[in-house]
């Protein structure tokens, strides 16, 4: 009977401790996630990366991206090593034409049923002629939090916060070009990162375009 009185307070505990709100994580020099894309329409693999945290310097990190792509014939592509510094909430800040973007891709702290707007904003990097301006894709991303799931992945069983980002993407280009998409991220306190993210575009008359998922495979710290 004591047995099963502390089983359900040990499991009533972990309940309320993912009713509250998740903070921001706290940056940890040297932690590391290892994720695996595959394309859900041939379930075929497409890329691995390596996230490493390098470096803290106050609100900020230092991560370093090992991207290994897999073409469409099964072959591995040169591994590309992308050094980035990032806020250490992880919203990417950037600046397009002078103006400064921040891409709110969590609106901390976390809670269930938590809603944002956010807008962002990527410069087309195509080489122009002289005088002519590149393409900048507009996102307008309407997110909000789920509520917690059981996520399993090659790297264990995690509770996370689901979260939902429903996009509309521009061009501006003549004539305007739109698309629409929906992405799902499962975030882990635990990991303090995604354990599992999926992507969905789709056409103008609403016809499934891409599909993939990503999940963690390994993460140590």
């Amino acid at each position: 009977m004591k047995r099963v009185i502390l089983s359900v307070i040990a499991a009533s505990s972990i309940q309320i401790a993912h009713a509250q709100s998740v903070q921001a994580p706290v940056p940890v020099q040297n932690e590391k996630w290892s994720y695996q894309t595959t394309d859900q329409w041939t379930s075929k693999v497409t890329q691995t990366i390596n996230v490493t945290v390098v470096g803290v310097l106050g609100n900020y990190i230092r991560q370093q991206n090992e991207v290994h792509n897999v073409t469409s014939s099964g072959q591995q592509a040169p591994t590309q090593t992308l050094l980035v510094t990032l806020p250490s909430d992880l919203n990417v800040v950037s600046t397009i034409n002078g103006e400064r973007i921040v891409n709110r891709i969590y609106d901390w702290p976390l809670t269930s049923g938590k809603k944002w707007h956010k807008q962002s904003k990527v410069a087309s990097t195509m080489t122009l002629p002289t005088g002519l301006t590149p393409a900048v894709f507009t996102s307008d991303t309407d997110a909000e939090v789920a509520g917690w799931e059981d996520v399993q992945t090659p790297a264990g069983n995690f509770k996370a916060l689901k979260i939902v980002y429903k996009s509309k993407t521009t061009v501006d280009i003549m004539p305007t070009f739109s698309s629409t998409s929906t992405e799902t991220s499962w975030y882990s306190p635990d990991v303090h990162r995604n354990v599992k993210y999926t992507s969905e575009a789709f056409g103008a008359s609403g016809e499934p375009l891409t599909s993939t998922v990503q999940l963690l495979v390994a993460h140590s710290q």
